[in-house]
């Protein structure tokens, strides 16, 4: 079992070293004074401070990481953005060049009039009829 991160022969080991510093008879004197003195310094505004910038320290690399990561997520989505844009582009040019040969192909197969008009005479002449008749 560790407490604060120091097992149980360690806890032993500072006692005893505590026994031979200051005592056997001022060990409860001086263990209520170290007792106050980090009461105080765990509710001072130095420590809190302390902490915080341990904190801030720790957290440090992730936050930067995460920073990067943002950025470069900023990079691909203006990537994306310009390659969707340039995507729609040639969809609408595609579109119109498809038009314009659609355009193309229909006044190419479709009948001149004159050639109406003549095919019109010529089936005409053929079954013996005038055109002026009709």
């Amino acid at each position: 079992m560790d407490i604060f991160g120091i097992g149980p022969l360690e806890i032993i080991f500072i006692l005893l070293i505590a026994m031979v510093v200051v005592g056997p008879r001022n060990m409860g004197k001086t263990g209520r004074m170290i007792g106050s003195f980090l009461n105080r310094l765990y509710r001072s505004e130095n420590w809190k401070l302390f902490n915080e910038a341990s904190r801030n320290l720790r957290t440090l690399p992730n936050r930067l990481a995460r920073e990067a990561a943002l950025d470069e997520l900023d990079a691909v989505h203006k990537e994306i953005t310009e390659t969707n844009t340039a995507i729609a582009d040639t969809g609408r040019d595609l579109t119109q060049e498809i038009r314009d040969l659609d355009a193309g192909l229909r006044a190419w197969q479709a009948p001149s009039p004159d050639a109406v008009d003549s095919k019109h005479g010529a089936q005409d002449q053929a079954s013996g009829t005038d055109a002026s008749d009709g």
